[in-house]
């Protein structure tokens, strides 16, 4: 059994290495391939002291791939590298790979197949996706921790006329935690445009042409994760990309037998932020202001917690569509009155709830209030109805 800790008193790196050498001879030739992997490197001898105290011993059958991994990753970011190796080094031990699967509810039974699919070509596949948590409280305790752990991360936009909002929302927690190594991966119809947002994202159209060969790289060919062996060079992707692509990309037909091929980048700018705005605005009005469950003399915790979801879901896809960039609105407004009444509704909105959390709505929800939570709300009905008058008027100007 290995020591838990390894007491130094080397200095540099290179000294280190020497220490452990010494302390462990039985690694001495796995530290010696390590410290060439790493050569001048500043976070070598913390990376060799992590991995034979947790993994390597004389008889581990997973040395030859960590060494892979290190050298995959050894030219990375010197400050994530090592808590790479680590993340990786735990899922080569034990031979899964943790995925995360996000998707819109409406697309329950696509994400469905899709997950059925991978699973039934790997056991070494750890798949969590919503369809599969009991409860709302369940899904965001669960999605957090899962997407925090997970190395792929993979999105399913089966329709192209969709918004990315929660997917975009989702993605970000993971890219906030992503390492050098994890793969965020998007499915997506043929006819779906990538947002700016992940544009890093490694996208496949989901018909079979692309996604045979994809899905070869990703089973069969080793480095599913940096070092990792392949996951199943027997895999048969055929079948595989052929329920992907039955289930993801079916072809819109129009009424004259033509597909449909209409891109986003058609839609004027100046239309394109109003209706935003008016999406914003008629979901936080029929989502929240006129939900009557978010209307109870006593809100219970569930219930505060999912108001809370709600809005910051909707807070957070404004942000992603741009419909929440008051500058941006007032543009589409020529008239001193008009910019100086959204300007009004901005700050009434900022007073109601904000990202410091500061807000009458947010205070009354971290007290779980609801009286003063239905009050709040219904001050601000009328403010909301006023915006979506401005806009949706000035919207019918613009298409004229």
């Amino acid at each position: 059994m290995m020591e838990a800790h390894v007491q130094s008193l080397a200095t540099t790196p290179a000294e280190r290495i020497i220490h452990l050498a010494e302390q462990y001879p039985r690694c001495a030739l796995y530290i010696k391939e390590l410290e060439l992997q790493l050569e001048g490197k500043p976070f070598a001898a913390e990376l060799i002291e992590y991995l034979i105290k947790e993994f390597i011993s004389s008889n581990d059958p997973c040395a030859e791939e960590i060494i892979r991994s290190v050298e995959l990753l050894k030219d990375k970011d010197s400050r994530e590298v090592v808590h790479s190796i680590k993340k990786f080094a735990r899922a080569i031990y034990n031979n899964k790979i943790n995925v995360f699967i996000s998707y819109k509810p409406k697309d329950e039974a696509v994400a469905t197949a899709v997950v059925k699919a991978m699973r039934g070509a790997s056991s070494k596949l750890n798949i969590t996706y919503a369809s599969e948590f009991s409860s709302n409280k369940d899904y965001r305790e669960k999605s957090l921790r899962a997407t925090r752990n997970a190395h792929w991360f993979i999105l399913l936009l089966p329709d192209p006329a969709e918004d990315w909002d929660w997917c975009l929302y989702e993605s970000g927690l993971f890219r906030a935690k992503k390492l050098p190594g994890d793969r965020l991966i998007c499915i997506h119809h043929e006819g779906s445009k990538i947002p700016n947002q992940i544009s890093n994202v490694e996208a496949v159209p989901a018909t079979r042409t692309r996604l045979i060969p994809f899905l070869k790289k990703l089973f069969c060919e080793p480095n599913p994760l940096p070092g990792m062996d392949a996951i199943n060079k027997d895999t048969m992707v055929e079948p595989i990309a052929e329920i992907i692509s039955s289930q993801v990309s079916p072809p819109t037909i129009l009424d004259n037998g033509s597909y449909d091929d209409i891109s986003p980048d058609t839609i004027p700018q100046g239309i394109a932020i109003l209706a935003a705005a008016l999406k914003f605005a008629l979901r936080f009005r029929w989502e929240i202001l006129e939900n009557k469950q978010y209307h109870k003399d006593v809100m219970d915790t569930k219930t505060a917690v999912e108001l809370r979801s709600s809005i910051d879901r909707i807070m957070f896809e404004g942000e992603s569509a741009g419909s929440q960039s008051q500058a941006l609105l007032k543009t589409q407004f020529y008239d001193d009155t008009s910019k100086d009444t959204i300007d009004s509704i901005y700050q009434q909105w900022h007073q109601l709830t904000n990202i410091e959390g500061s807000g009458r709505l947010d205070m009354a929800l971290h007290d779980r209030n609801g009286t003063l939570i239905h009050k709040v709300m219904q001050e601000f009905l009328p403010i909301n109805k006023l915006f979506l008058k401005m806009v949706s008027q000035r919207f019918s100007e613009v298409l004229a």
